[in-house]
């Protein structure tokens, strides 16, 4: 018998379900013989291929790269040194030396310049989640796969990803977008929880833990700002110390 969201959490008593419930989130689960992760009917493949572990590309493709490169990285400087609100569409093109005509064709506006990379963290820890052994319980998939996410969306290039939650943390306009893009991600989010779990995707808890998830890295994201030094060893280490106080936190005594 699974060990994770099963009716028998449903069972049990309004006085002492929600420590029960959160044992159940941190509790290892009885392993299986191996099988391919469960999925809702038509969930898409997140453990798929991303983009960079593709096979080498021609030169068109590299100087596609390249110019999607020197516009994000003229953006982050302009959003960091100018501000968010401050930057437009022109000066970034200018820093970056190419007409508005080529911003439009690889970004639909600056919002996009910053979300983009939010959106890949986002696909990456989908994937990693999706990919965590059957016998780990939710709120484990969660911890191990979001540091496995941080990590890979950070080995190519970690000083952009740090730059982009930098002007972030600074810029209300730019957390009021990422806070956006959180909130869609979490229905994402749910879908994998539910379909490791086999349970039918209107099951409130799924939503219910990655709503919480996704709060405490927004959290552990201000925190690392916050503190000063913005290297990646504190970022991992803000998440990594975050999302292990969300079950006590939740379930335990304060005291």
């Amino acid at each position: 018998m699974r060990r994770g969201w099963g009716s028998g959490a449903r069972s049990m008593s309004s006085r002492s379900a929600p420590t029960s419930v959160m044992a159940e989130f941190c509790r290892p689960r009885p392993r299986h013989a191996a099988a391919a992760p469960r999925r809702a009917p038509g969930h898409p493949p997140y453990d798929a291929p991303m983009g960079h572990e593709a096979a080498p590309v021609g030169s068109r493709e590299r100087k596609r790269r390249r110019t999607n490169g020197d516009l994000t990285r003229a953006g982050l400087e302009l959003f960091l040194t100018r501000g968010y609100e401050k930057t437009t569409v022109g000066d970034i093109v200018r820093r970056a030396d190419v007409s508005e005509r080529t911003f439009f064709r690889y970004f639909s506006s600056k919002e996009e310049l910053i979300l983009r990379p939010l959106r890949a963290a986002c696909r990456a820890l989908l994937t990693e989640v999706a990919r965590r052994p059957e016998a780990e319980a939710p709120l484990r998939a969660l911890h191990e796969g979001g540091l496995a996410a941080l990590r890979r969306v950070t080995g190519e290039r970690p000083e952009r990803h740090l730059a982009t939650l930098r002007v972030v943390c600074a810029e209300p306009g730019a957390m009021a977008a990422c806070l956006r893009l959180s909130t869609e991600q979490q229905h994402e989010l749910a879908r994998v929880l539910a379909a490791r779990e086999g349970l039918p995707e209107d099951d409130p808890r799924p939503l219910v833990l990655a709503g919480a998830f996704m709060a405490t890295v927004v959290r552990a994201t201000l925190s690392w700002d916050e503190r000063g030094d913005g290297t990646l060893e504190s970022l991992v280490e803000a998440a990594r110390s975050h999302v292990a106080l969300l079950g006590p936190a939740l379930a335990g005594s304060w005291r």
